[in-house]
């Protein structure tokens, strides 16, 4: 990287940890309930499956319709079932 941009420094492991992931998270956080305060209405759907080893999976998203007319979905969780 010192040859496209001497000034850049490659973060830590430590420091994506401790202070990137956690803003992003709160960026997030933040644009959902946005996203959430400025419709009327929104649905939550929940969909679960199984992939060809058998292992199980489910995901949350929410859908809403902003102001513009706009469709917008949003993946609130995806986690393993074990």
């Amino acid at each position: 990287m010192k040859i496209v941009d001497q000034k850049f420094r490659v973060p830590s492991r430590r420091s994506i940890t401790s202070d990137y992931l956690p803003k992003l998270r709160q960026h997030i956080t933040k644009r959902l309930k946005h996203a959430c305060s400025s419709t009327d209405f929104l649905s939550l759907t929940f969909d679960g499956w199984t992939d060809r080893r058998m292992r199980a999976f489910y995901a949350v998203t929410m859908h809403c319709i902003d102001r513009m007319g706009q469709l917008n979905a949003h993946l609130l969780t995806f986690n393993s079932l074990s």
